[in-house]
C-alpha cells in the first residue's frame, strides 16, 4: 500500500479514469461483441471495452486495444460465446514452451540498463 499527496491525486484524477466490470458484465460484453461484430474479445479486453463504452460521450470515438488472445481464457470465452477458441497456429505450442524470465531488483537504473542491453543485442542480430 502507498499514500499519495492530495494534490497528486487531484492531478491523476484529471488525467486518468478507471472502471471495473464483474464476471457477469464481462460475459455480457464478450457475448454482445461476438453477436454484433462476429469478434471474440478476451475477458481483459472486454473490461477495457466496457469501461470505455461507459465513459464515451455522444458522438465520441475511442480506440481500445486488445490485451490478450481469447484462447488464453477458453472457459470464459466459451461461457459467453459457446465457442472454444483455439490458439492461432503460431501460438499452438504456447502452453508447452519453456517459460523464460529474469528476476530483477526494484531499481529503475538497473531496469533501464537491462532494456538497453537487450535492445543492443537485438540490433546486433538484425
Amino acid at each position: 500500500a502507498f499514500t499519495l499527496a492530495e494534490n497528486i491525486m487531484e492531478k491523476l484524477h484529471g488525467d486518468f479514469a478507471s472502471g471495473r466490470k464483474d464476471d457477469a458484465q464481462i460475459t455480457d460484453i464478450i457475448s454482445k461483441y461476438h453477436q454484433k461484430y462476429d469478434y471474440i474479445l478476451d475477458p481483459h479486453t472486454a473490461v477495457g471495452v466496457g469501461v470505455a463504452e461507459d465513459a464515451l460521450q455522444e458522438n465520441e470515438k475511442m480506440v481500445t486495444l486488445a490485451t490478450a488472445h481469447p484462447a488464453t481464457f477458453p472457459d470464459a470465452v466459451k461461457a459467453a460465446t459457446h465457442i472454444h477458441p483455439d490458439l492461432p497456429e503460431w501460438l499452438g505450442d504456447l502452453f508447452d514452451r519453456t517459460e523464460k524470465m529474469d528476476v530483477m531488483p526494484n531499481d529503475l537504473n538497473v531496469m533501464r540498463q537491462y532494456v538497453r542491453d537487450a535492445l543492443a543485442s537485438k540490433a546486433k542480430v538484425a
